[in-house]
């Protein structure tokens, strides 16, 4: 009796361990989908409120799981958050306290954005990759910084850090590309940059540091950008055999006596954006400091910005404007007031050292593209009011809008200058290079899309003051060598309105097919821009200009004759591209068509905001990604 009974607690035995298994197996189940460490989790959830709680796909305030759900910009291992790449997001707010707190993350990449604050003084011991460039962080660079002792790459340029360099570099031996530019740093180098046995990139211009560079004469640099401090004494010998190394604007020793350069003087102050223009300019024209993507009204009212404005220009000799001006416009004038940005640490984030294995050099990023205004239709204005609008075409930043780098302005004649895009227009893409136009995938053409919408979602949204474009047209999209967005012509309006840049304008951009239905009476606002960029994706997904005389009557106008057929799936196949070879997904084509019908709506206020699109369009992205992954295994 006791046999059997034994014998049956051992079965209930065995009962009670399969459900304890199956029990377990469903709460590896569940916990398997909050795939993301609960300290990464809250470390995330701190970052999101300390930014102000952005719009940002996948975001929340609280819990979540970042890396089981994909939130934009999260990249992970297992279940550890390995990096945060939303450079020029247009996020503002600050970094809070608990950057610190991430278990393992090795890539921290915020740049190009209006993020204000201090640097925090605690830092995640494991990061190799730092990018705070271009946005409005102040105070001080963080002693802190010794502790990251696997850093690789760390670019805080174009900020509005003051203090001295900490001598905070005794373990940073893995330290590859370091950038400090653009900033007002002050005092001597730190001795402990010695240490850097690794560093062949080091930009420092356009600060107030000075001593000696004695320093630096031993790492192995390739790249030392010292320009406009206030460096003295005499040049070390071994810095001169450095392959790109600049030393302009510095009271250096030269022959026993003490000179600054004439090649490259001290900027004069100029007000900071948002500061009115005042007083007599100059003889020499010069484009004031420009803000990163997405400048916001409480970041534009930052007071001590003047000093960092003062070392954001370079003065362009007469002999160097006269070669360009030759190269390009293949006439000889004599343009004594003009101005040019510094180029080489100011790229945009794709050229920024450290993000990509390091800043590409080549002929290309030297090519600069010039705008001549129509001078009748200039002349009316003042030079002082010209002034006026570079400064508030300067302060326009973003990713996905052409840069100023300068202007030219005298005799009555004006020019502007711009950074220079490799691969043309989007008009010339899809309809004047045939070879051309087979390498704009059905991908490459919704993410050239994307980069347009973003520009726009800046200019009306998060530009202060916000901007109407009124000249968007595929001709004004340019693409970098990597077909990367560049909208041009942008806070050009008011010199659209007088005639002084070629433009379609009034009641002749609705005849090319560009304008929106109220532009005809003259009227022009934001949901006008919406209904041009309309247009452009309607020319992305046909392959047909906006407007094409050559064709039967009824097909010249694109917009008349594509919009009646983006809701009948058999025609709206048909008007595809041929040029992508059926190379599509049946879904995405048919939500690219739902989001060109909402931009096309005859009345305005029916079409959607700009943010409203790029959610569109990144929600696309998304998807076709997942399903790309989903077919993959």
């Amino acid at each position: 009796m006791g046999w059997k009974r034994s014998g049956l607690e051992w079965k209930r035995v065995k009962i009670y361990e399969q459900l304890l298994l199956v029990y377990l197996l469903i709460c590896t189940i569940q916990t398997s989908s909050a795939a993301t460490d609960p300290t990464d989790v809250a470390a995330i959830n701190s970052l999101y409120i300390a930014l102000g709680s952005p719009v940002l796909p996948g975001w929340v305030a609280s819990g979540g799981d970042p890396c089981g759900e994909g939130w934009q910009g999260i990249l992970c291992n297992g279940s550890f958050i390995q990096k945060i790449v939303l450079n020029g997001a247009n996020l503002g707010g600050e970094l809070g306290d608990k950057l610190s707190t991430f278990v393992s993350i090795s890539v921290i990449d915020l740049s190009s954005n209006n993020i204000g604050g201090n640097i925090p003084s605690s830092l995640p011991v494991t990061l190799r990759n730092f990018f705070l460039a271009a946005n409005q962080f102040t105070g001080s660079i963080p002693a802190s910084l010794s502790t990251l002792t696997g850093l690789t790459d760390m670019s805080l340029n174009e900020n509005f850090l003051t203090g001295e360099i900490p001598d905070a570099f005794q373990s940073l031996t893995q330290l590859i590309n370091l950038d400090l530019s653009q900033n007002n740093l002050s005092g001597k180098l730190p001795p402990s940059m010695d240490n850097l046995l690794a560093l062949t990139t080091l930009r420092l211009q356009n600060n107030q540091l000075s001593g000696t560079l004695d320093v630096l004469q031993d790492l192995p640099l390739k790249d030392l950008n010292v320009e406009n401090n206030q460096f003295a004494g005499p040049i070390p010998p071994k810095l001169l055999s450095i392959p790109a190394f600049r030393q302009a604007g510095n009271p250096f020793n030269v022959s026993g006596s003490t000179t600054t350069p004439a090649s490259s003087p001290r900027s004069p102050a100029i007000a900071p954006p948002g500061t009115p223009v005042s007083g007599t300019p100059p003889s020499s024209g010069r484009v004031p400091t420009k803000q990163a993507d997405g400048p916001t009204a409480a970041n534009e009212s930052h007071t001590g910005k003047s000093k960092k404005s003062t070392k954001r220009v370079v003065w362009i000799s007469i002999a160097s404007v006269l070669g360009f001006i030759i190269l390009l416009l293949g006439f000889i004038l004599f343009i004594p007031r003009c101005s040019r940005r510094e180029r080489d640490d100011r790229r945009s984030k794709r050229h920024q050292i450290g993000a990509y294995g390091g800043e590409r050099q080549s002929a290309r990023d030297l090519l600069l593209a010039v705008k001549k205004l129509d001078k009748r239709a200039s002349a009316h204005q003042k030079d002082d009011e010209f002034l006026k609008l570079i400064n508030s075409i300067d302060r326009i930043r973003h990713a996905n809008v052409v840069e100023l780098v300068g202007y030219c302005s005298e005799h009555g004649q004006r020019l502007l200058i711009y950074e220079y895009c490799s691969n043309g227009s989007l008009f010339d893409a899809l309809h004047s290079d045939d070879d051309f136009k087979t390498r704009l995938s059905w991908n490459s053409r919704i993410r050239i899309s994307l980069g347009a919408a973003r520009a726009l979602e800046y200019l009306h949204e998060q530009c202060q003051p916000p901007v109407v474009h009124r000249n968007l047209k595929s001709a004004n999209i340019l693409l970098d060598d990597d077909l990367s967005v560049r909208v041009s012509d942008c806070g050009l309006a008011p010199l659209i309105a007088s005639g002084s840049v070629s433009q379609l304008s009034g009641n002749l951009l609705t005849a090319y097919g560009y304008g929106a239905p109220e532009f005809e009476s003259g009227i022009y606002t934001y949901q006008s821009d919406v209904y041009s960029f309309g247009v452009i994706m309607l020319e992305l997904l046909t392959g047909r200009p906006s407007h094409d005389r050559t064709r039967p009557r009824g097909e010249q106008f694109l917009v008349r004759w594509a919009v009646p057929q983006l809701h009948d799936i058999d025609a709206l196949s048909r008007m595809v591209d041929p040029s992508l070879n059926g190379n599509y997904p049946a879904k995405s084509l048919s939500n690219f068509a739902d989001i060109i019908s909402r931009c096309l709506q005859s009345e305005p206020e029916f079409r959607p905001a700009m943010s409203e699109v790029v959610l569109y369009l990144l929600n696309m992205i998304r998807k076709e990604s997942q399903q790309t992954e989903s077919n993959e295994k």
